[in-house]
């Protein structure tokens, strides 16, 4: 960035003024090349529409964004091989590039591939096109980094919003934190785009001056705060990172302030971010008081268990040292870009109580040398060492120049943010962080360009255009097909997910479910094979031949998430295939033996089978992967649906008191099989008090609560009467009359108390209301009643 010799002249053209000679002229920043890069730095406002992720339509918007500027840039004939396609940088990302393509020829799911490809592709044509623009209008490179500044205030202002959305929604700080999401699919990316940004505003507070500068300072506090909020671990190193960086800079500037001014610029960036640390306190203290805390407490209390654990870093290491071992055996070639997410699910067998899949080994690094191989993680690595090579050198040789050198400052500021997010999450998969990738990518580029490459000057614009379009075209017609899945997806969503095991009628018509989906892709956002999801309407419809051929593609999809077996087993269940049943249970089990829903199946089929022993061994089998206390209670339930022994049931539940104590639903079951033990030896006096013990736990049953409480109200009335207690067994057989009324035997005997009261019109209303329910009653009271 030269300085103009004229510096009236210059200032009246930035600030798009009129020449000397009264002619009016616009600023050289404005443009169709400002336009487009104007356009890719808001791709993470791009809104959700009807997906069930919001990265469906911004992956579309990119694609659709690159083949626009594609366009543009080939009808001028100046999309053309330049000196920086031979620096580090650019190789290295076009390396990664054919490596993940090669893979294809090793990948279990080709589909899949293509799909996530597509999206590496819409990455590398993004930052083709960011460079280029960037060539062609270098002046609109200031603007442009502006609007990513403005982008981060504009995001964390919604922060402040869907917090106080939030806290009238939720009761636990958990749900209040964990709910923030921006336009971003979960908190932790929310975070993740903002720090990012962050040296943007950084750029801006040490370059400007006056008014401009205020704003950028308070702005960098509100995208702080908003960082602290959002309670993202990965975030909060990088946020930490960015500030110290800003501190550091005016010692590192060559701008000629005496020490006192760096002093204070200084000061005003730490000001800031204390200013920002102590209002996230503040805020977070003041909601503590008030809602329930399990996770996402105060910015100190979470900054406190950031540590190398299992626990602390949500199991991370335990997915590195998955794909580290899976490295270790497909070194060279890999999975095949995009099948992690299948490979990975054997090795998360244990871990996983569901049908869903983490999908990603929250590291790219490592993720993208399971896909690819050692040489696609190696070409990963030299991409982030091309660019800070390339910013380096800027950086070095424009150190007289303080603006230039703030600018490869912040820039390096920016890569240190995404490739930390790199190392512990996956941004690759974002569009959103993919756009600020080509941004921060395509400045490097600009600074490699040397002499252009020997190519034919006529030929070359027009051969890569036309590569360009057509692949472009392609990805945009992949993003298409992807983002109707995502929305069939997101239509199905209420009955689909977390309700896998067709317990409640679908609303969607199998036929019509199975003509929404597009051809691609063949898994969805949750790893479950799409062919499963078409089985499952099918099944609901009792349209079973068709389920089961539309279950037999699950072995070229994903045949590790076992839900292929759970349907066949469901669809053998409905039939009355026991012993198929059982088969294709066994089976499922094996491949996820924590499944809590298959440990249910097979429950299920235990007791339909009448065989205890399978019950025991099922429960067995899931106790040492799922420690919940709705699998003691399950396993206890069964047993009493085959009338085991109430001692059995008993000493089931005191099992799992010794880890859960406070279990509703376990008090409940102990207290009540303990009164049905004495009231089967007769021993009705002593039964009361542990029937009434039973009955205010009741709702630790869940959906069986109304059936417990009435049981405890049942036999609180039985063995009232039976010592001789009229009144208080009245008092019990009304409660369980007015919770079910057509009960003939509580009827019945609710009869023979009123009767004993002397009230013989409501002992003859039950006695007649039980005997048309069918339950016998002796002629000589129906006598007494006509």
């Amino acid at each position: 960035m030269a300085r103009p010799k004229d510096k009236k002249a210059n200032k009246r053209r930035a600030s798009g003024g009129t020449s000397p000679n009264g002619q009016a002229f616009t600023p050289a920043w404005i443009g169709p090349s400002f336009l487009f890069l104007a356009v890719f730095a808001i791709v993470d406002h791009i809104p959700q529409f009807k997906a069930v992720d919001v990265m469906g339509a911004q992956w579309l918007y990119l694609a659709i964004l690159n083949m626009c500027a594609l366009g543009w840039l080939v009808a001028r004939r100046v999309l053309r091989p330049d000196g920086a396609f031979r620096s580090l940088l650019f190789l290295a990302i076009l390396t990664l590039v054919l490596l993940a393509l090669l893979s294809f020829t090793v990948a279990f799911n080709q589909v899949e591939s293509l799909v996530t490809f597509s999206r590496l592709w819409i990455t590398f044509t993004a930052v083709i096109c960011v460079f280029t623009l960037l060539r062609e209008k270098p002046e609109a490179l200031v603007p442009t980094l502006a609007l990513l500044a403005i982008s981060a205030v504009v995001r964390s202002g919604t922060v402040w919003s869907e917090l106080v959305e939030n806290v009238g929604k939720y009761e636990s700080l958990d749900d209040i934190i964990y709910f923030i999401r921006g336009n971003s699919g979960n908190k932790n990316i929310l975070a993740a785009t903002l720090a990012v940004k962050l040296p943007m505003l950084v750029f801006f507070a040490h370059r400007t001056r006056g008014l401009v500068r205020v704003l950028s300072f308070a702005g960098f506090t509100l995208v702080v705060v908003a960082i602290l909020i959002v309670n993202a671990r990965t975030a909060y190193l990088s946020t930490a990172f960015i500030a110290l960086g800003a501190m550091v800079w005016p010692f590192l500037a060559r701008d000629g302030h005496p020490l006192r001014t760096k002093a204070k610029r200084m000061a005003t960036v730490a000001g800031c971010a204390a200013l920002a640390f102590g209002a996230s306190q503040l805020l977070f203290k003041s909601l503590e008081r008030k809602k329930q805390v399990k996770q996402y407490g105060a910015v100190t209390e979470r900054l406190a268990s950031i540590t190398v654990s299992n626990d602390a870093s949500s199991g991370r290491l335990k997915l590195w040292a998955y794909a580290l071992d899976f490295i270790g055996r497909h070194p060279v070639r890999g999975g095949g870009y995009g099948n992690w997410k299948i490979h990975s699910i054997p090795y998360e067998k244990h871990d996983l109580n569901g049908f869903g899949c983490r999908k990603h080994a929250h590291n790219d690094f490592l993720e993208l040398t399971a896909e690819t191989g050692i040489p696609g993680g190696m070409a990963y690595l030299l991409v982030f060492a091309g660019a800070l090579v390339l910013i380096g050198r800027r950086f070095l040789s424009v150190q007289h120049i303080p603006n230039e050198a703030l600018l490869a400052y912040c820039l390096a500021l920016a890569w240190a943010a995404y490739g930390l997010d790199a190392l512990l999450n996956f941004p690759t998969e974002r569009a959103n962080m993919q756009a600020v990738f080509a941004l921060i990518t395509g400045v490097p580029l600009l600074w490699a360009r040397r002499a252009g490459l020997s190519l034919g000057a006529s030929w070359a614009p027009w051969t890569l255009g036309g590569v360009m379009l057509v692949t472009g075209a392609g990805a945009v017609w992949v993003s298409w097909q992807a983002y109707l899945s995502m929305a069939v997806q997101n239509r199905i969503a209420a009955e689909w997910f977390g309700k896998p095991d067709t317990s409640k009628s679908l609303r969607v018509n199998a036929d019509d479910l199975a003509a929404s989906f597009p051809a691609i892709p063949n898994i969805s956002e949750v790893c479950m094979p799409i062919s499963c999801m078409k089985a499952k309407y099918f099944a609901e419809a009792k349209r079973y031949p068709e389920a089961l051929a539309l279950l037999e593609r699950t072995a070229e999809e994903n045949p590790h998430l076992g839900y292929d077996l759970f349907m066949r087993g469901m669809i053998a269940l409905n039939q009355r295939q026991l012993d198929s049943a059982l088969h294709y249970a066994d089976l499922a089990t094996h491949l996820r033996p924590a499944n809590h829903q298959i440990y249910r199946f097979k429950a299920t089929v235990g007791v339909e089978r009448k065989d205890t022993s399978l019950l025991r061994s099922a429960f067995d089998a899931v106790l040492p992967f799922y420690h919940a206390p709705e699998v003691w209670r399950e396993f206890a339930q069964n047993m009493l649906a085959l009338r085991a022994s109430p001692a059995s049931i008993t000493a089931i539940a005191d099992s799992g008191l010794v880890r859960f104590p406070d279990d509703k639903g376990l008090l409940f079951i102990k207290h009540f099989n303990q009164g049905l033990s004495l009231f089967n030896q007769q021993r009705y006096a002593e039964s009361i008090p542990e029937f009434e013990a039973a009955l205010p736990n009741a709702e630790g049953l869940g959906s069986a609560a109304a059936s417990g409480r009435k049981l405890c109200l049942d036999d609180l009335g039985f063995s009232s009467l039976n010592i001789g207690d009229y009144a208080r067994s009245k008092y019990w057989l009304d409660a369980s009359v007015a919770q079910n009324a057509n009960d003939p035997k509580v009827r019945y005997y609710r009869g023979v108390v009123s009767e004993q009261l002397g009230d013989l019109a409501t002992a003859c209303a039950d006695f007649q209301a039980a005997a048309q329910y069918g339950h016998p009653v002796e002629e000589v009271r129906l006598a007494r009643c006509r």
